[in-house]
Formats: C-alpha cells, sequence, structure tokens
C-alpha cells in the first residue's frame, strides 16, 4: 500500500487512511516501515473536526477507538447530522468507496487497519465454505451488508456471536 498524494496537519505525506478522517489527525505509529503485505496498522489522534460528503477510501478498513469515549455525528437519511457516541475498544468497519459526511465533536485516539483488497480477495478464497456457515442457522446471512462489503460480512459470520461491529457508510 502505498500513501495516497497529501499533507497531513503536520505537512507530512499523508497516509492511504486520510479519507477517513474526521479532523486534524497526527500519526503516532506506523506499521509502514514494517512491509506487512496487505496491511497497514497506523494509530492517530484525532482532534475535533468535519469530514465533507465525497471522500473517496481506496481499501476497507477497520478502525478502533482507543481513548475512553468518543462522541460525533453522521449525516442521517433526511440529510441533517444526528449525534452518536462509542466507547473504548468499539470497533467500526469502513467499506472502500465514497464516504459520507462527519463530525468529530471530541479528540480521540484511533487505531486503523487496512486490508489491501487483494490479501482480502486471497483470504476470503482461502476459507472454506463450511467454515463460513459452520454452526451457523441458514438465515444467520447479512444480505444488506454483503452488498456493502462481502470482506464485512465474512468478518461477521466468523465472529464469536457478539454483533456490535458498526457499519460506516
Amino acid at each position: 500500500m502505498t500513501p495516497s498524494i497529501g499533507r497531513s496537519d503536520t505537512g507530512a505525506s499523508r497516509s492511504i487512511l486520510s479519507p477517513v478522517f474526521l479532523g486534524p489527525a497526527t500519526l503516532l505509529q506506523s506499521s509502514a516501515p514494517l512491509n506487512w503485505g496487505g496491511i497497514l496498522v497506523e494509530k492517530y489522534v484525532c482532534r475535533p473536526g468535519e469530514r465533507g460528503a465525497g471522500n473517496v477510501l481506496d481499501a476497507p478498513v477497520l478502525a478502533m477507538l482507543c481513548s475512553p469515549a468518543w462522541r460525533g455525528e453522521h449525516v442521517a437519511a433526511d440529510g441533517t447530522f444526528a449525534s452518536h457516541s462509542k466507547t473504548v475498544g468499539a470497533l467500526t468497519v469502513v467499506p472502500n468507496g465514497p464516504l459520507p459526511a462527519a463530525r468529530s465533536l471530541r479528540q480521540c485516539d484511533l487505531l486503523y487497519c487496512a486490508f489491501d483488497r487483494s490479501l482480502v480477495s486471497d483470504v476470503r478464497n482461502e476459507i472454506p465454505t463450511r467454515a463460513l456457515n459452520e454452526d451457523r442457522p441458514a438465515n444467520h446471512r447479512v444480505p444488506w451488508l454483503s452488498d456493502v462489503d462481502p470482506a464485512a460480512e465474512t468478518a461477521l459470520q466468523l465472529g464469536s456471536g457478539d454483533r456490535s461491529v458498526a457499519v460506516a457508510r
């Protein structure tokens, strides 16, 4: 994964994760120098701000809140901003593609993990179909999620049964 063109709030080259940020962000740590094939893990301090609609994310991302709590707003179906909050350890799956407008009302530390599409595809192909459906009722599928991001649906199907993962779209 190669960083996209652009600048962070410190003037350094910006990460491929930049389209996800809801305000100014400062990189704390990155796995980029480790050359992990197909995976990028970066931790940021993210300050309050707003992401306009239309940013495009090139790879699926998993975000984990590392701060005790976070408050923000996302665009609701009627076009207005709706408040929401998260607590430490909350996971958000952000599929690749255009992102909606959102606001962060509080500074927080976030750990982002971006997955190269070819890696996600290779992992999906290595998992036997039986493993995806084992011990699950036939109606367990999450059809709306497979339309958004098949990799996220696979991750939920392989999960422990806790379905508290949020999908940002």
